[in-house]
């Protein structure tokens, strides 16, 4: 069983939040959708909420609302019989600039704790308040992956053949970059050029930060190293462990594009 939140959360527990809907004075659950992926051991459960109002203690508030969705996220996963050790969230709401994404983290006693206060610190600097929430439905999207039983190779038919590949040099996304974020820049460009399909004189002024694009791909590849909690100050970034940070965030995003 997932285990219970801190005492200092304790006047907000999951029956207090949504056991009655109608007479609860602060929150209101309108929304529910769950999905599971067999093959990859992996649930998403998407809640939306409404706060009507504030206690004295908005922090237990949000606290009870994560537990609530964590915890049917991993009843989800275990009525298909497995057990996560992993998860990730995204809280969305028209109050918020951006969507707020909490990294997929191992599931420990203090994962309730650890997503309160990633939240409020990626929120407290951008300069909101713990109100934020209040007023408007906002969505709290929580995905959970078995990581340990995940497969990690496809297996098929035939031998295993190594061809010398002859790749043009206009084919290739070239960067230009003066620090250390080659791979989050790599990334970015790779996605706006599968899924935007602009055509091939905009994709190079948003790559040259020419015309109507000055500085938009740089602002882009920051606002993922953020979205991804992923440190400015590093002198390299490995590969293997962002890239399954950034494809689990564009999966949350956009309900399964990218593998």
């Amino acid at each position: 069983m997932f285990p219970p939140p801190p005492k200092k959360f304790k006047n907000f527990s999951i029956s207090d939040l949504l056991g009655s809907q109608t007479n609860n004075p602060y929150v209101k659950k309108l929304g529910h959708e769950t999905k599971f992926n067999q093959k990859f051991n992996s649930s998403k459960v998407s809640t939306k909420f409404l706060i009507s109002d504030l206690p004295n203690d908005p922090e237990s508030l949000l606290a009870g609302i994560f537990q609530s969705t964590i915890g049917e996220a991993l009843q989800e996963s275990r009525q298909w019989g497995v057990e996560p050790d992993q998860l990730g969230c995204i809280v969305s709401s028209q109050h918020l600039d951006s969507d707020v994404w909490i990294p997929v983290r191992e599931i420990t006693s203090n994962t309730v704790d650890s997503i309160l206060n990633q939240f409020l610190k990626v929120t407290q600097s951008k300069k909101q308040n713990n109100g934020m929430l209040w007023g408007a439905p906002f969505l709290v999207s929580v995905s959970t992956i078995q990581k340990s039983n995940t497969p990690r190779r496809v297996q098929g038919r035939g031998k295993n053949s190594f061809k010398q590949l002859k790749i043009n040099d206009n084919a290739l996304i070239k960067i230009r970059n003066d620090d250390n974020y080659c791979l989050f820049y790599s990334l970015v460009a790779t996605f706006v050029y599968a899924t935007c399909l602009w055509p091939r004189w905009k994709f190079y002024d948003y790559m040259r930060s020419r015309r109507g694009m000055a500085d938009q791909f740089k602002k882009d590849t920051m606002d993922l190293m953020e979205a991804v909690g992923a440190p400015f100050v590093l002198d390299s970034y490995d590969a293997d462990e962002w890239i399954p940070s950034v494809v689990e965030y564009w999966n949350l995003l956009n309900k399964g594009w990218f593998k």
